[in-house]
């Protein structure tokens, strides 16, 4: 097996399922490999793996330095593809970190290079992250119609992945435009988060969880939720997301 095959089938798994730490370490000896022995566009593409690694497992900045470089190298191959998924990339990161606006400026950019059509992976990657966006700009109209492209393919994957995030964008737009949720979506909803709350990159599905049961007056569930996250199912070494932090502080949970 090659040298970075190697490297990265290990980086996926420690990362996704073992031990953060050494996922940190390898994705680093990587990139030295990548760097020195691979073409531009694999580089490119390991590069962007390491960002993920840093938002799961290392800080918002080593995430950003390494995904501006792939973005920075996929403009010197003038390849569109890769810069939009590089420019969606740095705005997905940005996010993370509560930086809205400048997310927003790498999202913009990222569809200035492409329009994201059909049913593609990275097509309904890009959707996600387009009404991810306009959720938090509070645009519901926006948020719509971009879920509305995005939601039946995410259904399509079926993985617990997606449906918990088809759910939480769900509830955020369904109490943007201030209607209720049933007991019945709530109960699926946290059934949903039951089985990801392990996973890595949860914040944010977590919050929009507590907001939802916030909303619905069932803030004990929320607390508790929110409290055993915090606790014992966080999967993830990096800091606190934004989003995280001020949940955090206005429920009082240590």
């Amino acid at each position: 097996v090659a040298t970075d095959t190697r490297l990265m089938l290990d980086v996926v798994y420690h990362c996704s399922f073992d031990d953060g730490e050494l996922s940190r370490d390898l994705v680093k000896q990587l990139l030295a490999y990548a760097r020195q022995h691979c073409t531009p566009s694999v580089t490119i593409l390991y590069l962007r793996h390491a960002s993920h690694v840093f938002r799961c497992h290392g800080s918002i900045d080593e995430s950003l330095a390494v995904a501006s470089e792939a973005f920075a190298s996929a403009q010197k191959l003038q390849s569109f593809a890769s810069m939009a998924i590089s420019a969606a990339n740095l705005g997905v990161i940005l996010m993370q970190g509560g930086e809205v606006a400048r997310a927003e400026h790498w999202l913009n950019l990222a569809t200035s290079f492409y329009s994201p059509e059909g049913n593609s992976i990275a097509n309904n990657n890009m959707l996600s992250h387009l009404t991810e966006m306009a959720i938090r700009r509070k645009n519901i109209l926006e948020a719509e119609a971009h879920f509305a492209r995005s939601g039946p393919a995410i259904s399509t994957y079926r993985s617990p992945r997606s449906v918990v995030r088809k759910l939480a964008f769900e509830a955020r737009i369904a109490l943007l435009r201030g209607d209720r949720l049933s007991d019945s979506f709530l109960n699926r909803f946290m059934g949903a988060f039951e089985i990801t709350k392990t996973f890595t990159l949860q914040d944010y599905h977590l919050v929009a969880l507590v907001d939802a049961l916030e909303a619905s007056g069932r803030t004990e569930d929320a607390k508790r939720v929110a409290r055993d996250f915090i606790a014992s199912s966080r999967r993830d070494l990096s800091p606190w997301s934004a989003d995280l932090s001020e949940t955090r502080s206005r429920l009082s949970i240590v």
